[in-house]
């Protein structure tokens, strides 16, 4: 990474809180987007045990229901996943396209309804650009 990132450790006891909290660049994102893009290589090495992203992408069962949901990653039909803030931002990874979209937004209120539609409408808008 090109810079420091930080962590929320603002949990019981300085504990960080688990899925949540990272801040990052816009550039860094996009690199972390680029190693789950590629199955947790970096330069050819694995930097993830060997198979996790094949396990973490896939939609799992919560609740006796299966959901497109993976470890701590929302799953499409396509092969594409995305890690999604609670403000706005988003990492959207589509592998098979070799395609990675990073936003940072900056949503007044957390978990705002609109997010889910502005978000699938930009990444159609840039892969329609692309295409």
């Amino acid at each position: 990474m090109e810079h420091d990132a930080t962590w929320w450790v603002d949990g019981p006891d300085g504990l960080a809180w688990a899925g949540s909290g990272i801040g990052a660049t816009l550039r860094d994102y996009g690199r972390f987007g680029l190693i789950a893009a590629n199955q947790g290589r970096v330069n050819g090495r694995s930097i993830v045990p060997d198979g996790w992203f094949e396990v973490a992408t896939v939609p799992q069962m919560i609740g006796g229901k299966k959901v497109d949901y993976g470890y701590m990653w929302w799953i499409s039909s396509s092969g594409a996943f995305a890690a999604e803030g609670v403000f706005g931002q988003y990492i959207y990874i589509d592998p098979p396209e070799h395609l990675v979209i990073v936003v940072l937004t900056a949503q007044p209120k957390p978990e705002d309804d609109s997010r889910d539609e502005l978000s699938s409408a930009f990444v159609t808008a840039v892969r329609t650009a692309l295409h």
